[in-house]
């Protein structure tokens, strides 16, 4: 088996990385609500994808990864002032969190094995 990284498949453009404190005892609620709004976001013109990630050492951190065709998709749906925009997502996760940051980057290089061999 070949361990050789599949270099020409194109990754996303742009990333963009929140992380997350949780109110202790409310992670579960958290997750919940995550779910809630995560299929709006994968709607979204030009999202690649929405992910959910715990901090394996501190469990009411959480990580909330989004993939982006480039920075314009992005900040169109920054923008967007609906009811399922980024705002409402805000307000939902405000009461259960006690901080958050935001962390956005482009993607300049991508690498991952093919398929048949993950």
């Amino acid at each position: 088996m070949s361990t050789t990284p599949d270099v020409s498949t194109p990754g996303p453009g742009f990333r963009v990385l929140l992380t997350m404190t949780v109110r202790a005892g409310r992670e579960a609620e958290f997750e919940t609500a995550w779910r809630k709004v995560a299929e709006s976001v994968t709607a979204r013109p030009g999202n690649a994808g929405h992910w959910l990630m715990r901090d394996a050492a501190e469990p009411s951190v959480y990580y909330l990864g989004s993939d982006w065709r480039d920075e314009a998709a992005f900040r169109a749906f920054e923008r967007d002032r609906s009811e399922t925009g980024p705002g409402a997502h805000r307000d939902l996760f405000q009461p259960l969190r006690t901080s958050g940051a935001i962390a956005t980057m482009h993607v300049i290089g991508h690498t991952s094995r093919r398929t048949e061999e993950a």
